[in-house]
C-alpha cells in the first residue's frame, strides 16, 4: 500500500544531495544491486526501496519481482577513476522517481538522493551499509531502526511540554533574513569543487583551538574558517553571517528514530563571524534554546498550507554575493572500515543542489585525520576559479585564515 510523504519531507522535493567516496576495492555494479535487493527483502516498505511519486506525493512500494527489475535503474555503471567526474555525473543525472541513485564500477562509488527521501544522517547510514555489504559479500540490512510516529511532536513534548521553563527561549524566533535578489534571467548551473587537507590538519586545528580558544567546538572553529575564506575571495555574504544545519534528532527521547528529514538550517549572525568564540556563543544559544524544533514546526505548518517547494526561483543579481550555508558533518567513522584501495588517497565529496543563484554551500567532513571540503554553487553566478580558491584555502591552511 502506498504512503503519503510527510509535509516535512515533501517540502524538499526538487532538492538532491550526493556523496562520492574512494578509492575503494571491489565495488561492482552487481554487488551494489544485490545489496539493494537485500534491503528490499528485509524491509520492502522502506522509502529507499519504493518509487517516489512526486506528483501525488506518495511512496509506492513494489513486489520482490518488480524491485529486482527496478534495481537496475538504481545503479549507474561509471568506470571512471576520478572522484570529481563521478560527482559531476551524479549531479547531472535526473532522479525522476528514484529516491536514491548509486554509482559504481570504478574505484569511486557515489550516491545521489532526493532530499525528500532524507537528510545526510539517513544518506550516510544507507551508503556506508550498501558499500560494506557490496564489498564484504554479506547481506545488507537497513542501518536504522523503524521510525517513530510523529517524531516532531515527540521531540517537542520531550523537550518543551515536560519542561515549560524552556518555552520562552524556544519561542524567541526572528524572521530569517533574505538574500538580495535580482531580476536578471538565470537558470541553474550546479557545479562543485572539492579538496582534501594534508593528514594531521584536524589535529593541528585542535591544537590551535586549545591554545587560543579553549572550550569551544571544532565545528565553531571551522565555521569561522569558511566564513573568512568566503569573505576574502567572494566578498561578504549576503545576508551577513551564515546558515548552519542543526540535526534535531538530538532532542528526541531515547529510542525514537526518524527515517526522513529532521534537520533545520538556522541563520547565525555572530558579532564577528571570523571569530570562533563569537560563533560558538551563537551556536550554544541556538542549541540550548531548542529553537530548531519551533522552526521545524512553523515550517511544517506553512508548507502544509502553501505546499511550498524547498527552492524558490530567483533572478540573478547584478553584483551577486554568496548566500552562505556551512554543513559540518563531523567524523566519517562509518566509512573508515571499508576496503580502501589506497588509504593515503582517500576522498570524500559531499554535494547538495544549491537553492537560489547566490547559494554557496560548503560541506566539511573528517576522515583519517584529514579535512575534506566540498563547495557547491552555480557556475554561471560565481567564478569557478574563485570558488576553487575558497575551497583550497579552507583545506590548505585553515589556521592561517584564523590568524587574519
Amino acid at each position: 500500500m502506498s504512503r503519503r510523504l510527510s509535509t516535512r519531507d515533501a517540502s524538499w522535493l526538487g532538492v538532491a544531495s550526493g556523496k562520492v567516496v574512494g578509492p575503494l576495492a571491489g565495488i561492482t555494479v552487481d554487488g551494489v544491486r544485490r545489496a539493494l535487493i537485500d534491503l528490499h527483502a528485509h524491509r520492502p516498505e522502506s522509502r529507499v526501496v519504493c518509487r517516489l511519486d512526486a506528483a501525488a506525493r506518495r511512496w509506492r512500494p513494489m513486489s520482490r519481482r518488480e524491485f529486482a527489475a527496478w534495481a537496475h535503474r538504481l545503479v549507474l555503471d561509471v568506470g571512471v577513476d576520478d572522484a570529481d567526474a563521478v560527482t559531476a555525473q551524479l549531479l547531472r543525472e535526473p532522479l525522476g522517481e528514484r529516491p536514491v541513485l548509486f554509482a559504481a564500477g570504478g574505484p569511486y562509488a557515489g550516491i545521489a538522493m532526493s532530499h525528500a527521501t532524507g537528510d545526510a544522517r539517513l544518506g550516510d547510514a544507507l551508503f556506508a551499509e550498501i558499500l560494506a555489504a557490496a564489498t564484504g559479500g554479506r547481506t545488507a540490512w537497513h542501518p536504522y531502526p523503524r521510525p517513530a510516529r510523529l517524531p516532531l511532536a515527540r521531540a517537542i513534548g520531550h523537550q518543551l511540554v515536560t519542561k515549560p521553563g524552556r518555552l520562552p527561549r524556544a519561542l524567541r524566533v526572528a524572521r530569517a533574513p533574505r538574500a538580495t535578489g535580482g531580476a536578471g534571467a538565470w537558470t541553474p548551473a550546479v557545479a562543485h569543487h572539492a579538496a582534501r587537507s594534508a593528514p594531521g590538519m584536524i589535529a593541528e586545528l585542535r591544537r590551535w583551538r586549545d591554545a587560543h580558544a579553549p572550550g569551544i567546538s571544532v565545528g565553531s572553529v571551522l565555521f569561522s574558517v569558511v566564513h573568512a575564506a568566503v569573505e576574502r575571495v567572494l566578498g561578504p555574504p549576503d545576508p551577513p553571517g551564515l546558515v548552519v544545519l542543526v540535526d534535531a534528532r538530538r532532542y528526541l527521547p531515547a529510542g525514537a528514530a526518524v527515517e526522513g528529514n529532521f534537520a533545520w538550517g538556522e541563520h547565525l549572525r555572530p558579532r564577528d563571524p571570523n571569530d570562533p568564540r563569537a560563533v560558538h556563543a551563537e551556536m550554544r544559544d541556538l542549541l540550548g534554546s531548542r529553537r530548531a524544533l519551533t522552526l521545524l514546526a512553523l515550517h511544517n505548518a506553512r508548507a502544509a498550507v502553501r505546499r511550498d517547494a524547498a527552492v524558490e526561483p530567483q533572478g540573478r543579481a547584478t553584483d551577486p554575493r554568496p548566500h552562505l550555508t556551512v554543513t559540518y558533518l563531523g567524523r566519517a567513522d562509518a566509512y573508515a572500515p571499508l576496503d580502501w584501495a589506497d588509504p593515503e588517497k582517500r576522498r570524500l565529496v559531499d554535494v547538495v543542489t544549491p537553492g537560489g543563484p547566490q547559494a554557496v554551500t560548503v560541506a566539511l567532513e573528517e576522515l583519517g585525520g584529514a579535512l575534506h571540503v566540498t563547495t557547491t554553487y552555480h557556475a554561471n553566478v560565481f567564478d569557478p576559479a574563485a570558488v576553487a580558491a575558497v575551497t583550497e584555502a579552507v583545506a590548505g591552511d585553515p589556521v592561517e585564515l584564523l590568524s587574519m
